[in-house]
């Protein structure tokens, strides 16, 4: 992560003025400054060390920290100042794209609450602003502005196709690294259109971003589109090719010119510009969203031209029995990170009408309903769970995850609580009366409560009673739901409860069995792998006998065909009823030329399973001869790879060839069909000496763990068997 710089160099007292108009907008009030972290101060338990402060923003601070987990320098941010709604932006940051891997955007990584600080981390970015790149020396460098732009026109459509939008886009949040690659950060100000976010919750009062380069629509506080982003390239291009804005002055004048007058051309200021950029730049700024270069148009612009005797040849299209367009875009239809209104649901007919049929019930009767949702990884759990949540009409619906990659309280409830939060904010002062009497405990509990500015209605316990004021939050938040189901229906879904934690079980558990527990309908859906184990699942299906479960199996064969324009053949059952295995299928078929009969996952995941770089691979046959989740630490230390743990298996997961388990220390092959595909392609003497390796590591981390003294007896114990059993597997092995 590189810098967060200065908005605009308006007079300082304007700039004042536009910092309260964006306060007002967003509905925050001036915070208490917090103390500001300094170099070698630890956080998370010792796991993350400041090294250097990098850059101030006007929300939060960024560090260069050392993250003893991943074994590598990070950027890290964090909060200058506590507020509700700060805490709500810097979480929508992160969420926004943590699950966005692209080589032109800055990776996040985890979201960690300590103490009173929020932060999180980041890949750490060494390169230079936009602008600076392209200008060297103030001079434009025409070579680097065109190899430059592609990637940036890459990063905002990476952007777009996650479903949101940045608003912020200026030269210093694109950074240009040593070897010219062009990464885009500082995600504050991203929304999901279709939800609302930070500055968006009331429409006539988003006015947020940099005054420069905001759009005409988004400077009236109008509602943004992709079009909004493109506007914000337009500027960036014009300042690359004229070093100047297309509109300079102060910050009102800025964005009172933007309504009234259109923005000068570049040959105006730079008559030797090359004349393509030029018009690029005229169809970006163009004042009419309407009317502004849209997504269409600025990827065939970007798209390389095929040479004229290419183009006069008639395309060949692959002998495929399958269309391929529509197996990639009906087989993504049932992909969760499609919003609802966009799934395709086929095949579980069953399955919604025993949601439905939930839901009906719990509109008649004064008591929650529970549904425990369950199902292997790729099943289509949030393709059903999106399509019935679309359907209700009338009916509040929080809907939240866990994410892996957080470290934060009550991880199950806090994207509900966030939107929840939304919700209420749009009731206005309706929101008030729905306020439980100990709204400070609730606060105390999910501080993005703060946003709707209601008063105390009674004063905290002392600080010491930390189970009295725990349990106060919880019953104050069952108040809560309790007044707004009075106003209708209300869904919560849970998703993801794989990642859960101990404190949202607790909480769980107090909504779901208190004498007066909110009558709401509560989809709580997971992976099936292993969840009896799981010491957060399993609570509920010993303690909620009343619950219903629903497991979800494979897509019958005849419901997967259906997705289809033409037939597939040649394919295992359990291959066509996974729509994760039909997706992984048909992104590989669209780079093959062959006929459908050769398609094979068995041969495709091989392949893919061939051509990751070494270090990924040992490790993954490390995993497939395992069998098992193991130790990340262990897996690496038997793969005999120099490379930090993390960085490896995050590599290996956005393949999805491996994921992580349990509290996220453990891991394995993604599926066991990957397992089957490492293993068809390693030897029997390699297999011998990954066995061999797995039992030399764990027989290492026995030998020190006793050594030391830290774990307990029943952990040594669980490690001594473990090593057994892994001798035994050696034993077993191939020869």
């Amino acid at each position: 992560m590189g810098r967060e710089h200065e908005q605009t160099q308006a007079d300082p007292s304007e700039d004042a003025d536009f910092d309260a108009l964006l306060r007002k907008a967003a509905h925050v009030t001036c915070p208490v400054p917090l103390s500001r972290l300094t170099p070698d101060q630890t956080l998370v338990d010792g796991r993350l060390r400041i090294t250097r402060q990098l850059g101030a923003g006007g929300m939060g601070v960024v560090f260069e920290a050392y993250d003893q987990g991943r074994k590598a320098k990070v950027a890290l941010k964090a909060l200058n100042r506590l507020s509700a709604a700060d805490v709500y932006r810097l979480k929508n940051e992160f969420r926004s794209l943590v699950d966005v891997v692209h080589p032109n955007l800055c990776r996040l990584y985890e979201l960690f609450r300590d103490a009173d600080e929020w932060l999180f981390t980041m890949e750490l970015v060494d390169g230079v602003a936009f602008d600076t790149w392209v200008r060297p020396g103030g001079v434009l460098d025409v070579a680097r502005l065109r190899a430059a732009l592609p990637q940036l026109h890459a990063a905002i459509a990476a952007i777009h196709a996650a479903g949101k939008l940045h608003r912020d886009l200026k030269p210093s949040n694109v950074l240009v690294t040593r070897d010219a690659r062009v990464v885009v950060l500082d995600f504050g100000l991203v929304v999901d259109p279709n939800l609302g976010s930070a500055g968006v919750t009331l429409p006539d009062l988003n006015v947020s971003g940099t005054p420069g380069y905001m759009s005409p629509e988004q400077a009236a506080g109008k509602p943004t589109t992709a079009e909004t982003d493109h506007y914000a390239l337009g500027v960036m291009l014009f300042e690359a090719l004229t070093g100047s804005l297309p509109f300079t002055g102060s910050v009102l004048s800025m964005l009172t010119d933007k309504q009234a007058r259109h923005a000068p051309r570049v040959h105006t200021l730079a008559p030797n510009a090359p004349e393509d950029l030029d018009n690029l730049c005229a169809a970006l700024l163009v004042r009419e969203p309407s009317q502004r270069m849209n997504a269409t148009a600025l990827r065939a612009w970007f798209t390389p031209r095929a040479p004229a005797a290419a183009r006069s040849a008639p395309a060949r299209r692959p002998a495929l029995m399958i269309d391929l367009a529509t197996l990639q875009g009906r087989v993504a239809a049932e992909s969760a990170a499609l919003a609802p209104e966009r799934v395709v649901l086929r095949g579980r007919d069953a399955e919604l009408a025993q949601l439905l049929a939930a839901f009906e019930l719990t509109c008649r009767q004064a008591k929650p309903v529970v549904v425990l949702l369950s199902g292997e990884s790729g099943i289509g759990k949030s393709a059903l769970c999106s399509t019935f949540l679309s359907r209700l009409c009338g009916a509040v619906v929080l809907s939240g995850r866990c994410f892996e990659r957080e470290r934060v309280p009550f991880k199950a409830f806090d994207v509900v609580v966030d939107a929840l939060s939304r919700h209420l904010r749009k009731l206005g002062d309706e929101a008030h009366a729905l306020m439980p009497r100990d709204v400070l405990a609730l606060q105390r509990i999910f501080p993005v409560l703060g946003r709707i500015g209601s008063s105390p209605k009674a004063p905290l316990p002392a600080a010491h009673d930390a189970q009295q004021l725990a349990d106060r939050g919880f019953s104050a938040f069952a108040q809560l739901l309790v007044l707004l189901r009075q106003r209708g229906p209300v869904v919560i879904h849970l998703d993801d409860l794989q990642w859960s934690d101990a404190d949202s079980t607790q909480l769980l558990m107090h909504l779901l069995q208190a004498s007066d527990a909110p009558p709401l309908l509560w989809i709580l859906s997971h992976r099936s792998e292993r969840a009896a184990e799981h010491p957060h699942l399993s609570p509920l299906y010993r303690e909620l006998p009343q619950a219903r479960r629903l497991a979800l199996g494979p897509l019958p064969p005849e419901a997967a065909r259906a997705l289809f324009s033409s037939p597939l053949t040649g394919l295992e059952d359990d291959v066509v009823g996974n729509p994760f295995l039909l997706g992984e299928l048909s992104r590989h078929a669209a780079l093959r030329t062959r006929h459908s009969s050769e398609l094979s996952v068995r041969a495709m995941l091989a392949a893919r399973a061939l051509a990751i770089p070494a270090a990924e691979r040992r490790l993954m046959e490390i995993l497939a001869v395992a069998s098992r989740p193991i130790d990340l630490e262990l897996a690496i230390a038997a793969a005999g790879v120099d490379v930090a743990p993390r960085t490896l298996f995050e590599s290996l997961r956005d393949k999805n060839l491996a994921r992580a388990t349990g509290d996220g220390s453990t891991v394995e092959c993604f599926h066991d069909k990957v397992r089957e595909a490492v293993l068809q392609t390693t030897s029997s003497d390699r297999q011998q000496a990954c066995h061999a390796a797995l039992v030399d590591a764990l027989a290492h981390m026995y030998e020190r763990a006793v050594e030391q003294g830290k774990l307990e007896a029943e952990e040594l114990q669980r490690m001594g068997r473990a090593l057994e059993d892994a001798r035994a597997a050696a034993r077993r092995s191939p020869l």
